[in-house]
C-alpha cells in the first residue's frame, strides 16, 4: 500500500533581500543596511598560477514571513550557502544554525562575511538554502584587471 505524502501546511517565509555588498551596517535598532550592493567585484590575477587572490563580501540576506502573522518564523532555522565556481566546482560554504525566533518576530535578515580565494575570473554562485529549501542564487562576476604600469618619466 502507498504511503501517503504528508504535507505541511505551514507558510514558507518569502526571501526579501540576498545580495553581495562591501559592508552591511548593524543599525541601533538591529536593522541592517546594505552598503553598495556588488554583482561584478574587479581584482588583479593571482600573481602565479598556483596562487589565488582574495575576494571579500558580504551576503546580506533577509525572509519575511508570508503573512506577517505572529509565530510563522518561530523556531529554529538551518540557513546553508553552496558556492558554485565558474569551473561547476561546488562547496558548501557553512551551514548557520539560526538561534531561536520567538513568536513575535516577522522577519529575519542575517549577514555573513564571505572570503572568498579565487584562482579563476568568471561568475560564481551562491545558491541560499534556508531549512532545505533553495530560495536565491546570487551571482558575482569576478573580473582580473591587470596592474598598471608605472610610467617612468
Amino acid at each position: 500500500m502507498a504511503k501517503k505524502k504528508q504535507v505541511n501546511d505551514s507558510p514558507k517565509p518569502l526571501l526579501s533581500v540576498a545580495a553581495f555588498c562591501l559592508q552591511v551596517l548593524n543599525g541601533n535598532d538591529g536593522s541592517f543596511s546594505g552598503i553598495r550592493f556588488v554583482d561584478h567585484y574587479h581584482i588583479q590575477p593571482p600573481p602565479a598560477p598556483d596562487e589565488r587572490s582574495l575576494v571579500s563580501v558580504w551576503a546580506f540576506i533577509g525572509f519575511k514571513s508570508r503573512t506577517f502573522t505572529m509565530g510563522e518564523l518561530a523556531g529554529d532555522h538551518l540557513l546553508r550557502l553552496v558556492l558554485w565556481t565558474p569551473g561547476r566546482k561546488k562547496k558548501i560554504v557553512h551551514d548557520f544554525r539560526l538561534p531561536s525566533i520567538s513568536e513575535d518576530v516577522t522577519a529575519l535578515n542575517v549577514r555573513i562575511k564571505l572570503d572568498l580565494k579565487v584562482k579563476t575570473a568568471g561568475v560564481w554562485w551562491t545558491n541560499v538554502f534556508l531549512d532545505g529549501r533553495l530560495h536565491a542564487r546570487m551571482p558575482l562576476r569576478i573580473v582580473f584587471v591587470p596592474a598598471l604600469e608605472p610610467v617612468n618619466n
